[in-house]
């Protein structure tokens, strides 16, 4: 894997913070889950070579990321809750 692919996995998964939460979440949770898992996969990959430090860090995104898809998803429930 090319350094530019784990950039670009590593900001897909950074960014989700950043998405906000409506109705209308559907293909961007499901784009935000294919990248956390892609970044996921990657990581496990035996042959990219990465320090300790980087892939704790890169854990600790996957983390963060994870989470704040967690949160998104519930926000998404509530919504429809209240509109219903």
């Amino acid at each position: 894997m090319s350094e530019l692919q784990i950039d670009g996995r590593m900001h897909a998964a950074e960014r989700f913070g950043a998405c906000p939460a409506d109705r209308n979440l559907v293909a961007p949770i499901r784009t935000y889950a294919n990248d956390l898992i892609g970044f996921a996969e990657m990581l496990e990959d035996p042959e990219l070579r990465l320090s300790a430090d980087t892939r704790r860090e890169y854990r600790a995104i996957l983390r963060a990321s994870g989470a704040a898809l967690a949160l998104h998803i519930q926000d998404a429930f509530e919504a429809e809750e209240a509109a219903a």
